[in-house]
């Protein structure tokens, strides 16, 4: 996998796992991290995906 790509999936997990742990609401992580509800929906789905799939590991 790319460096990029590497970064961007890493960051994918990151901000799902973020919202997964500390947050009750979409509306609220939007707020958090200054995103429209519909932009944070995207990448909570974005980053569900990366989490479930293990797509963020290092290939081996």
């Amino acid at each position: 996998m790319s460096e990029m790509v590497n970064a961007i999936t890493t960051r994918l997990n990151d901000l799902y796992i973020q919202y997964y742990n500390d947050f009750l609401s979409v509306d609220a992580f939007a707020r958090y991290h200054g995103l429209s509800i519909e932009d944070m929906q995207k990448l909570i789905d974005l980053g569900r995906h990366v989490n479930h799939n293990s797509l963020w590991k290092e290939d081996k």
